[in-house]
């Protein structure tokens, strides 16, 4: 126990080894009420750190500035929850493996409720797509760009709808097979209700 200035400490009540409990200043430290190790609870700056409630190694939780980290409640490893800045991400609610769920910026993505894997859901760019909600295999319904498609209501191998360009096609209505009903130019055609086979009816 010291009550007293020691070097740069103005008040002990500790042990010298681990420290159980500091009330004092130690290097930037105002504060600690912690071990020197793993540190358990530190009330202080360390570096950057402001306030630190956490173990140094996994972080458990941690309500403070750590690089570009203005607050995390998060495990540093997999990130269970994370409120903050962590490279360009804004703020994330998620695992940083799969990413159950992200409200954040991560690359170009600006807002994503999706797993990373097959994404259920994802409300986002990723790439030139604007907005998706569907999943990455089959894609049951896209709302988004797709190359230089405007806008798809469909699935991505047959694509059911399609309101877009496509080529020199101002807007198609149809399956990407046969394509059922097309209001465009293609070629020196003005404008064709058609199928592509065949052509029904051209103007």
């Amino acid at each position: 126990v010291t009550l007293a200035r020691d070097g740069a400490r103005a008040v002990t009540l500790a042990q010298d080894g681990a420290r159980a409990v500091t009330l004092a200043q130690d290097g930037a430290r105002a504060v600690t009420l912690a071990q020197d190790g793993a540190r358990a609870v530190t009330l202080a700056q360390d570096g950057a750190r402001a306030v630190t409630l956490a173990q140094d190694g996994a972080r458990a939780v941690t309500l403070a500035q750590d690089g570009a980290r203005a607050v995390t409640l998060a495990q540093d490893g997999a990130r269970a929850v994370t409120l903050a800045q962590d490279g360009a991400r804004a703020v994330t609610l998620a695992q940083d493996g799969a990413r159950a769920v992200t409200l954040a910026q991560d690359g170009a993505r600006a807002v994503t409720l999706a797993q990373d894997g097959a994404r259920a859901v994802t409300l986002a760019q990723d790439g030139a797509r604007a907005v998706t909600l569907a999943q990455d295999g089959a894609r049951a319904v896209t709302l988004a760009q797709d190359g230089a498609r405007a806008v798809t209501l469909a699935q991505d191998g047959a694509r059911a709808v399609t309101l877009a360009q496509d080529g020199a096609r101002a807007v198609t209505l149809a399956q990407d097979g046969a394509r059922a009903v097309t209001l465009a130019q293609d070629g020196a055609r003005a404008v064709t209700l058609a199928q592509d086979g065949a052509r029904a009816v051209t103007l």
